[in-house]
């Protein structure tokens, strides 16, 4: 029978605070039973570190630790139901979970066995930073024409005096520099080059000079030096020791692949590439249903006692969006996935598959796309929307279709919080907060005739969220602040809010089909959710003291504070 959302939460209220006598828990750390099944505190910390408390419902009844708990809960019970299933072992979440793992191993063979390999020396730093000639970077400044003729003509001009900043900017056919009166910024000789500035020149033109006439492309320039400067090797050498130490692993990984290639074996199975030719050679991907069973099963590649059938690489090439069209596609497929096979499987001979936390990662892998698969069976049984459900939705949620609202708001922005504080102060000791804002404020965009006001809209919301998300929960005409926002500290009052209009149905018919389509799926996920809190509710037992020491008010406090920092939202954590 299906329990309504609010019966399943109220009675997980019941269990977790409504009881006369505490449940004692069966042992010091744990915070739950389903069944037999424990749910310990470190389970507990451990989830409540990895979902954001912003995510957590703030109009519920129960408080944050209840709520990280029931998640806990309920991910268990998922994980029961996609076990009962079978869809732990179910081909596809296995083939998903075995791609990644063997992503994972590979990498970590080349971080763990291979990276630490490789070093570069610093005389290898100091070579590529004079072989890019960083040691000399001069400011160039140029004039372009169009013609020989009126570059000569104008070099003439700058000979007699004429300002070379302004006629750059007046005369040069190169819109970029000609706005910054010719500046081009400071180059490197290579670079210099690129421009058609010779390394003669480069070298010899003293700074502030005037060169000769010399082509760019199927125009002409002038240029002149306005600075010369000798940066050190310091100012680059991190990056040049990055670009190094990539071509040196990228090296030493090609060598090791190649030593692996030969030790393992891999070699391509030319009665698997037959049969490839035999159902393609034409542009399009050659399709599963082509192929009998022995056909997908037939080897297309080999290493060590390893067969990659058919079948397997096309599964791979549809989920890496490779399309196998012939032999010749499905060798070069199986070229680009040589290291990650083979890197791989040298991670295993090394025991690194049956590490601890390697163990844990696939159990965790496992339930992950196992609770996604779940999801997706259980999505795919609810009804289709039909267009009378969307357009109640579009009824029922009307604000999500609405013109930006008309807000404006007098607000002083300010670097730190005291200085904000200051101004609240001020505004609450009487004085008048639009005579504080044009006096204060930082904020520079507008005229200056609006200056310390501020009109909200679409534009804002996108690019300064958090004033926005603020303004909206503002009572009008009430001055609310300090609020950490983009660039400081807010202190503002609302002085006009009007709605933004209603978008027509048909213009935004296909936005409101998908938002009551995630709706839909959020609702009908929800209620799967009830009915297994509903199917364990009498095997359920919450461990009230336990759960208190798990997650502290403390520490509640501090993945609250951490979250909300990381989501840019203010701390008012006390």
């Amino acid at each position: 029978m299906r329990v309504a959302h609010r019966q399943v939460a109220a009675a997980f209220l019941l269990l977790v605070g409504c009881a006369t006598e505490p449940e004692v828990a069966p042992a010091p750390g744990v915070v739950a039973t389903v069944g037999e099944e424990r749910i310990l505190a470190d389970d507990l910390r451990i989830h409540a570190s990895r979902v954001p408390i912003t995510l957590l419902s703030s109009s519920r009844p129960d408080s944050a630790r209840r709520q990280y708990l029931k998640g806990l809960i309920v991910r268990r019970l998922l994980a029961r139901e996609l076990t009962d299933r079978g869809l732990d072992t179910a081909k596809v979440v296995t083939q998903q979970a075995e791609d990644m793992l063997r992503n994972r191993l590979s990498d970590l063979y080349r971080r763990e066995h291979l990276w630490p390999e490789v070093t570069v020396e610093r005389a290898q730093v100091q070579a590529f930073y004079d072989s890019l000639g960083l040691a000399v970077q001069r400011l160039v400044s140029g004039i372009v024409a169009r013609t020989r003729a009126e570059a000569e003509q104008m070099r003439r001009g700058l000979l007699a005096g004429e300002s070379f900043e302004k006629m750059a900017k007046r005369q040069s056919k190169h819109p970029l520099s000609a706005a910054a009166g010719g500046e081009l910024g400071h180059l490197t000789v290579r670079q210099a080059a690129t421009l058609g500035i010779s390394a003669e020149t480069f070298a010899d033109l003293p700074d502030s000079a005037i060169s000769e006439v010399f082509s760019l492309g199927d125009q002409f320039q002038i240029i002149r030096f306005l600075d010369t400067r000798h940066p050190p090797l310091e100012e680059f050498g991190q990056q040049i020791l990055d670009v190094l130490m990539e071509r040196a692993r990228e090296r030493y990984e090609a060598e090791r692949l190649d030593e692996l290639t030969a030790e393992l074996g891999w070699r391509s199975v030319p009665e698997g590439l037959a049969i490839i030719d035999q159902r393609g050679g034409g542009n399009t991907a050659v399709q599963p249903w082509l192929f009998g069973s022995v056909e997908m099963a037939s080897p297309l590649f080999v290493y060590a006692d390893t067969a990659i059938s058919i079948g397997q690489m096309l599964d791979i090439s549809k989920r890496r969006r490779r399309d196998i069209t012939d032999a010749a596609s499905a060798e070069r497929l199986g070229q680009s996935l040589r290291a990650e096979y083979l890197f791989a499987e040298a991670s295993r001979r090394l025991g690194m598959e049956s590490t601890p936390e390697m163990i844990s990662w696939q159990e965790n892998l496992i339930e992950e796309l196992g609770i996604t698969e779940l999801r997706r069976l259980v999505l795919a049984e609810a009804p289709a929307l039909t267009s009378d459900d969307v357009q109640q939705f579009y009824k029922d949620y009307s604000d999500l279709f609405r013109e930006s609202d008309d807000i404006l708001i007098v607000e002083a922005l300010l670097e730190t919080e005291e200085d904000a504080a200051a101004v609240l102060a001020d505004a609450e000791a009487g004085q008048d907060l639009m005579v504080l804002a044009r006096e204060r404020t930082t904020r520079t965009e507008g005229p200056a005739d609006s200056r310390g006001t501020l009109r909200l809209n679409e534009h804002e919301r996108m690019t300064n969220s958090v004033l926005y998300a603020a303004v909206q929960e503002a009572p009008l005409n009430e001055i609310v602040g300090p609020v950490a926002v983009q660039g400081g500290f807010s202190v503002f009052r609302v002085i006009h809010r009007e709605k933004g209009i209603m978008i027509p149905f048909l213009d935004v018919e296909q936005r409101a089909r998908a938002y009551a389509r995630r709706t839909q799926q959020s609702k009908t996920f929800e209620d799967f959710v009830d009915e297994l809190l509903d199917r364990y509710e009498d095997q359920t037992r919450i461990y009230e003291s336990e759960l208190a020491l798990a997650l502290p008010d403390s520490l509640v406090d501090e993945i609250a504070r951490r979250d909300r920092q990381r989501a840019g939202l203010p701390v008012d954590l006390n």
